[in-house]
């Protein structure tokens, strides 16, 4: 199975482009399989793809919370709602939900 923990290193932007690309298939409904471990084999090739997957896989997960943000509830709700700077004293986004 391919693992999902943080990056360490910097990573090529080829490497982060496929990552993307393969994360983006496997969410297709088309995906078979064959695809899922297609992926695994690629991740598997260098640590750097296994580091680019994993920094696929954080951004997913980050954008999964930005939905009970309320500046983006509040652009939902409005699409004319301009997104409220974040201020140097606001709390971080997981205390805020």
């Amino acid at each position: 199975m391919i693992r999902t923990s943080r990056p360490t290193r910097r990573t090529s932007e080829a490497a982060a482009a496929a990552a993307s690309e393969w994360f983006a298939r496997l969410q297709s409904p088309q995906a078979t399989l064959d695809d899922a471990l297609a992926a695994e084999r690629w991740a598997d090739e260098s640590p750097e793809n296994r580091r680019a997957w994993a920094m696929v896989q954080a951004l997913w997960d980050n954008l999964g919370t930005a939905g009970c943000d309320p500046s983006v509830q509040a652009m939902r709700a409005d699409p004319d709602t301009k997104p409220r700077p974040v201020r140097p004293d606001d709390p971080p986004r997981a205390a805020r939900r």
